[in-house]
């Protein structure tokens, strides 16, 4: 509604026709959009009264909501910049393929086998946030032919110390002698 009344507008051809806005027709500058859509708003919230909300303004309508508001931890917004294909995968000893492509963080070393879901920024392939069949945050994840020289450390890193950790206890096992405590 706010965006068809502004000049520079591109209304719905007719069929076989191209858009088309006047030549003369001068568009607005960041600084007139800006104030435009604000009052825009204003009116929106505290004049307007659309016939669903029965002759109340939206901000009438919130404040007679007793719905409580939950307020976002800020270490929780990026949540909502993610999308989600909703395709459950399955955590490999290599990590998880996503489009073609793996992706091998040290977090995921040593736990094969689980169910996750990908989330990610559109546009922003290079990481990807990783998440439990339950939808619950694991950790970030960068593409394997995409990682930087620390990132590869990292992994080397924790898959070291992992094969050490597995040997030891798999050595220990295997002595006739020892007793487990």
């Amino acid at each position: 509604m706010f965006l068809a009344a502004l000049p520079g507008y591109a209304r719905q051809p007719r069929p076989g026709k191209r858009p088309s806005r006047p030549k003369d027709e001068v568009l607005l500058g960041v600084e007139d959009f800006t104030a435009r859509l604000l009052a825009w708003t204003l009116w929106w919230n505290t004049e307007h009264r659309p016939a669903p909300l029965r002759g109340r303004t939206p901000l009438e309508a919130w404040q007679a909501d007793p719905t409580p508001v939950t307020d976002v931890p800020a270490a929780d917004l990026w949540t909502f910049t993610l999308e989600d294909d909703g395709r459950p995968r399955k955590l490999t000893s290599h990590g998880v393929r996503w489009r073609g492509r793996t992706t091998s963080p040290p977090w995921m070393t040593g736990q094969a086998g689980g169910s996750v879901t990908v989330r990610y920024m559109p546009h922003h392939d290079h990481e990807i946030d990783i998440c439990d069949a339950s939808g619950k945050y694991l950790g970030p994840a960068h593409l394997a032919d995409a990682a930087t020289p620390e990132q590869l450390g990292a992994l080397r890193t924790a898959r070291a110390e992992r094969y050490w950790r597995v040997s030891r206890m798999s050595n220990w096992a295997s002595w006739p002698n020892c007793r487990r405590r």
